[in-house]
């Protein structure tokens, strides 16, 4: 294996980047606004297919959480060894590269940019659960109008004029459409928002309820009842508790490229359901905490009786003395104290 000379490169300078196979070579990177946070981010724009990528940093600086072998490795100066190795395929030849950022590209749905315009503009301080679309006060645009108007908004700002050319089918996912002649015209509507982020929490919880997920056994574990007080066993999952459980933490994750608003809506649609869990999980507390009860009086119990059975066990093995019997002087014959009286009797 060969190593390229990089003495003269300043440390922490070199990114790796994992992107879709698929991807071209023209590739941009630009900073957004993040659909929730109020900051700015890193995303990768590949002109060729307009598809927008999110930028997921990872420095290695925490261990493996889905494993307890592979950890951490530190040198002697308390640095973490971050190398990463590269060779061809099937060849001896290759290259190190240290202290290496990562940058993973995953592909990311403009939708959730539309969304974050959409609640800050036309839906700004309405109750979206509650709105009637006949209300809304917002007018219809037509496709060059509406490409105009997110153009000037700061949250696209800087992403090419080809980017905007293929929102048409996501404008189409959250908005009402009119057609008149051979133009369409777009509002946005709030039934359509929440059949899109619905749809896309059905395919999330179907994803976590797989048999091999770990999020599955994840929830099963905080979802599930001891059994008995002396066993470890725990009792199965009922599966309407284990679905609900998947699909509260399937908006959580979705909610993360919300604006706030629009995620506690999204979690709002199900409150009914979100007793049936929050009963089911005091159930489950409640029973652990009786078992911990019960462990603590068995503990205590056992030691009773350990304290018991020392305590007689060594009373057992003491050996008991008996106490000496006192010496009876004797006396000699004619010598007693009643020998005198009989003999003065006897005169």
């Amino acid at each position: 294996m060969t190593y390229p000379a990089t003495d003269s490169q300043p440390a922490k300078t070199f990114k790796v980047l994992f992107v879709d196979q698929n991807s071209s070579e023209k590739l941009k990177f630009l900073q957004l606004d993040h659909p929730r946070l109020n900051e700015r981010c890193d995303y990768l724009y590949d002109e060729q297919s307009n598809q927008l990528y999110e930028l997921k940093r990872f420095n290695g600086e925490h261990d493996n959480p889905h494993s307890k072998k592979h950890r951490a490795v530190y040198d002697h100066r308390g640095f973490m060894i971050r190398s990463l190795i590269f060779s061809e395929k099937d060849t001896i030849d290759g290259y190190v590269v240290e202290n290496s950022e990562i940058l993973v590209a995953t592909k990311f749905n403009a939708i959730y940019l539309l969304l974050k315009y959409f609640v800050m503009t036309e839906l700004r301080g309405l109750n979206i659960n509650e709105l009637d679309e006949n209300d809304q006060s917002g007018r219809f645009l037509n496709f060059d109008d509406m490409i105009e108007q997110l153009q000037e908004s700061s949250i696209f700002q800087g992403l090419p004029e080809e980017f905007f050319s293929s929102l048409e089918a996501s404008l189409s996912e959250i908005c009402k459409v009119i057609k008149e002649g051979d133009e369409n015209y777009y509002r946005v509507s709030p039934a359509a928002i929440f059949q899109f982020l619905n749809q896309k929490v059905e395919a999330l919880q179907k994803n976590l309820l797989e048999s091999e997920n770990t999020v599955k056994q994840f929830l099963s574990s905080k979802l599930s009842k001891p059994i008995d007080q002396g066993s470890d066993t725990e009792e199965e999952v009922p599966l309407e508790v284990l679905n609900l459980a998947a699909k509260r933490a399937a908006i959580q994750l979705i909610s993360t490229y919300l604006p706030q608003s629009l995620g506690t809506c999204l979690l709002g649609q199900f409150e009914k359901d979100w007793e049936i869990l929050s009963n089911h999980q005091v159930l489950v507390e409640k029973a652990f905490q009786e078992r911990q009860v019960a462990e603590e009086n068995l503990a205590k119990l056992n030691e009773s009786i350990g304290n018991s059975s020392s305590y007689f066990n060594k009373r057992k093995n003491q050996k008991t003395s008996a106490a000496p019997k006192p010496k009876v002087k004797k006396v000699a014959i004619g010598k007693g104290a009643l020998d005198g009286f009989f003999r003065a009797k006897a005169k």
